[in-house]
């Protein structure tokens, strides 16, 4: 469960099953609002409320790092986390701007820690 305020949290992956075994383990652990993504052109069209965006660096349409790249350039202050099976993962995330990064198939200590420590974004809305 999780110790803070449920932070709202973007999934993108071209893998169903990733997708949705990762929503899933988010809302056992309290974070109930979770958006998904098959793309990284769906993840950036959703992007905007949420604290925290899973971004698979190697989807069609768009890659992870394409959507992070595209992200930071426009000013979020999301907390971004690169999720691949890619050795050179680390390399990638740092170049796109990614605040952290995890190996498929993934470690659920190491990914609920990460998602524990991202601060909760303050969006103010336009009137």
């Amino acid at each position: 469960m999780t110790t803070g305020k449920p932070k709202h949290v973007l999934i993108a992956d071209d893998e169903r099953d990733c997708r949705d075994s990762l929503a899933l383990m988010l809302k056992v652990w309290g974070h109930v609002r979770i958006d998904l993504a098959r793309n990284g052109a769906e993840a950036l069209e959703l992007a905007g409320p949420q604290d925290i965006l899973i971004l698979d660096i190697q989807m069609p349409v768009m890659t992870g790092d394409e959507v992070a790249r595209t992200l930071r350039a426009n000013g979020t202050t999301a907390f971004l986390i690169a999720l691949s099976g890619n050795r050179h993962l680390p390399d990638i995330a740092r170049g796109a701007g990614f605040n952290a990064y995890i190996s498929k198939p993934g470690d659920c200590e190491q990914l609920f820690g990460l998602i524990e420590s991202a601060p909760v974004r303050e969006v103010t809305h336009a009137r």
